[in-house]
């Protein structure tokens, strides 16, 4: 998905199309980013919890 729209921004400035890059590409790709980074920030998080001392003995699902 990401290298979709890296190219859809890549066309965007070839065709000289500065408001489909400017209020297209920009959001895609960051909505895209900050999403899937927040996601990818989540996961290491819980790799790196302690969860010896939990009462149930083991980490709680990603999905949860």
């Amino acid at each position: 998905m990401l290298f979709g729209i890296l190219m859809k921004g890549l066309n965007n400035i070839y065709f000289k199309e500065w408001v489909g890059f400017t209020f297209e590409f920009i959001p895609q790709f960051l909505f895209m980013c900050l999403t899937f980074g927040f996601m990818d920030a989540l996961i290491i998080i819980k790799w790196n919890e302690n969860w010896t001392g939990d009462n149930s003995g083991s980490a709680p699902g990603i999905i949860n």
